[in-house]
């Protein structure tokens, strides 16, 4: 994984596990608040016997957290197979951190994963459509290129657009890439 999809996914991990704190206290669900203190300060063991403890079907968050346990081994053996089954289920049910977690995995085949392109590409696109702007930039570079999908200028001048409309302030760099790849803007 190169360093900057693994910095990416380190923000991801650390800005949604201080989002689950807060919206678990919001919702007043004390068990997904108790699991994320518990995981906040390394007690990861403690976290995951309180997430597995419970009958009653799980939060999309706390799969979410249950699927980060799984794919770095924190509190649990690292697997895989677990992981990917408490992120689908979390992106099942709405939770879009789950989604990028699990695009990425299916268009790369991240830790064994078996690849699908087509399934990763929807995922991406599927968060891109939400706004997330790493995303949309991902697919202008994915989509020009043809990396983990076909190459399709159609589809990588779109998402250009997208983020033109946002106002994104690289906008030039990103018609470099456009234009490396042999895509005209127009």
């Amino acid at each position: 994984m190169s360093v900057r999809k693994k910095m990416l996914v380190n923000r991801i991990l650390n800005s949604m596990v201080l989002f689950f704190l807060i919206a678990s206290y919001a919702r007043g669900d004390e068990m997904l608040a108790s699991a994320v203190n518990h995981y906040n300060h390394g007690e990861y063991v403690q976290a995951y016997d309180i997430l597995s403890s419970t009958e009653s079907p799980l939060s999309p968050e706390a799969n979410y957290l249950l699927g980060q346990m799984y794919i770095w081994g924190r509190g649990v053996v690292r697997n895989s197979g677990k992981a990917m089954e408490h992120l689908t289920l979390a992106s099942n049910e709405g939770l879009i951190e789950a989604t990028k977690l699990l695009a990425g995995r299916y268009l790369f085949g991240i830790d064994g994963v078996n690849i699908n392109k087509a399934l990763g590409t929807k995922m991406y696109e599927e968060v891109a459509e939400k706004g997330d702007v790493d995303f949309q930039l991902d697919l202008v570079h994915m989509f020009s290129h043809g990396i983990g999908t076909e190459q399709s200028c159609v589809k990588a001048r779109y998402w250009l657009g997208r983020l033109t409309a946002k106002g994104y302030e690289d906008i030039k760099s990103k018609q470099k890439v456009l234009l490396e790849s042999g895509c005209k803007l127009e």
